[in-house]
């Protein structure tokens, strides 16, 4: 599969919602997420696809998770593909 292709599948799992779906066809199973910074919610590092597939469970489970974990800076916490 193609970068290219491998992005037009990503965003079309997204405009499904369909994070978890996304996760375990794409992501390599050592897949690592980095913060910019620790928060009380969210470590800066997150480690291996079954961690990566918790905390988007844990980060679309409550609103109240993703308004920690954000940034003060981002103008929206809505996610929109073209």
């Amino acid at each position: 599969m193609t970068t290219s292709e491998i992005a037009e599948k990503l965003i079309s799992y997204y405009r499904e919602g369909k994070w978890e779906e996304a996760q375990k066809e794409l992501y390599a199973e050592d897949v690592v997420s980095i913060e910019a910074d620790a928060s009380q919610v969210f470590d800066k590092i997150t480690k291996g696809l079954p961690a990566i597939i918790e905390k988007g469970i844990r980060l679309t489970a409550s609103p109240k998770s993703f308004t920690h974990w954000s940034y003060p800076n981002h103008s929206s916490q809505e996610l929109s593909f073209p």
